[in-house]
């Protein structure tokens, strides 16, 4: 397979050292808490945790409810632009 999608209940990087880089990972930052639930800051830490233990592509670990906020939205792409390593 290329790739696995991993929910948010999932260690990232326990994620990480099972795959191996066997395939590419997808998510895992919580779709409800921090997505719809939570501030900027709480999303901007979710989206660094998944970045920092090595997904290949950030992204909300199942689907983003209609009414989450534009500011946490815009929070979750700065987060991953601005990622350091």
């Amino acid at each position: 397979m290329k790739g696995i999608s991993i929910e948010e209940k999932v260690d990232p990087y326990k994620a990480v050292e099972k795959v191996g880089g066997k395939t590419v990972l997808v998510g895992n930052v919580g779709s409800v808490k921090p997505l719809f639930q939570g501030t900027p800051e709480e999303v901007k830490e979710g989206v660094f945790k998944s970045c920092d233990a090595g997904f290949n592509i950030i992204s909300s670990g199942c689907g983003i409810a209609p009414a989450t906020s534009d500011e946490n939205m815009r929070a979750f792409v700065e987060a991953v632009k601005n990622f350091k390593h």
